[in-house]
């Protein structure tokens, strides 16, 4: 039973006073041109990657959203003042009853991938584009939906900032810290840490779930992919770092876990007295020239 406010609709269920409209009702998708004729000036040129240079002339000075017509087609970009697209990236124009900063947050529902004509470059069509449809409020409504999701972007951004400078920051601590001082001695990782294989404790099914407590690492950003109710080959010899040798990325982990693949290492002390958080802040510092999949840890012995 659909809940009361709520209607059905050929692109699913949407509140009551939202109406249906195909992207080619409500704008018009502008194409990009070549630029070289133009000298250096004051008007960003937009390409699928952002702002590649500045020139003397403009295609559009207004709000629009340009997304990729080929090669990176589900990146969204919010454009507004004067400014000129290369061949490669759409801009939309001619607002009809939309904001464009509302526009531009349901193009980023969008999955544009799934509209991509060619088997090689991926390429949006103008004519495939014009026929999506999306749900969309009235004026008011949309302007409330983009001042609220802006006032996220911006709190966004500023965290991200604050961030980046505590990086900054802990990098410059630890360069400090870790400096080597009067009584120190030098020795190669090999020397005071030993790796072992993954493999006895990779899972079996990646059917994770929330309610399961067992967590699945990987060494990279993303870290825990989910929880398994697996309790047959967790490691528990703690603390550790889990280490990628193909990417070089490293993660301190201090809890019982399992992990996906056998495409990284368990590190764990060679000799008595190794401190491991000290040794994951060390080997974070370190800077690895990796290439062509070479095993970093034979460069450790």
């Amino acid at each position: 039973m659909i809940e009361k406010g709520f209607k059905y609709t050929e692109i699913g269920v949407i509140p009551e006073n939202w109406g249906v409209k195909a992207i080619g009702e409500i704008l018009y998708f502008g194409s990009g041109k070549d630029y070289k004729h133009l000298s250096f000036g004051d008007y960003p040129v937009y390409g699928t990657g952002g702002v590649m240079t500045y020139v003397n002339g403009f295609l559009y000075d207004g709000e629009s959203v340009g997304i990729g017509r080929k090669g990176t087609i589900d990146k969204p970009v919010l454009l507004d003042g004067k400014f000129w697209t290369v061949d490669t990236l759409f801009f939309t124009h001619s607002f009809k009853n939309v904001l464009p900063k509302f526009v531009y947050y349901k193009f980023l529902q969008i999955k544009w991938k799934d509209y991509n004509e060619a088997s090689g470059v991926p390429s949006l069509n103008k004519n495939n584009l014009n026929k999506i449809k999306i749900a969309v409020p009235d004026l008011i409504e949309q302007t409330a939906i983009a001042n609220a999701l802006s006032d996220m972007d911006a709190l966004i951004a500023q965290t991200s900032t604050l961030i980046e400078k505590k990086k900054a920051i802990k990098q410059g601590v630890m360069q400090e810290l870790l400096k080597p001082k009067e009584g120190w001695v030098t020795k190669k990782l090999g020397e005071v840490l030993q790796y072992e294989q993954p493999t006895q404790y990779i899972v079996k099914s990646e059917k994770y779930s929330n309610h399961n407590n067992i967590p699945v690492l990987t060494a990279g950003k993303s870290f825990i992919l989910g929880y398994t109710n697996e309790t047959n080959g967790v490691f528990e010899d703690l603390p550790t770092i889990i280490f990628d040798d193909f990417t070089t990325a490293s993660q301190f982990v201090d809890f019982r876990f399992k992990v996906k693949s056998s495409a990284m290492k368990i590190l764990k002390p060679k000799i008595q007295g190794i401190n491991m958080r000290f040794m994951f802040e060390v080997i974070q510092g370190i800077y690895y020239p990796v290439a062509d999949h070479k095993k970093t840890y034979r460069d450790w012995e």
